[in-house]
């Protein structure tokens, strides 16, 4: 059995700060009406 070639990967996070230094967590939104965008993957 022949071995898969290994494929490098890169990805991106972004963390956001609040004033008080606390972390902002972005959560999935499962409501699709309020998670809806105007972008619709334009800027990829």
């Amino acid at each position: 059995m022949s071995e898969k070639p290994r494929v490098t990967r890169a990805g991106m996070g972004v963390m956001v700060r609040n004033p008080e230094g606390k972390i902002l967590m972005g959560l999935r939104n499962t409501d699709a009406a309020l998670a809806d965008s105007d972008l619709h993957g334009e800027g990829i």
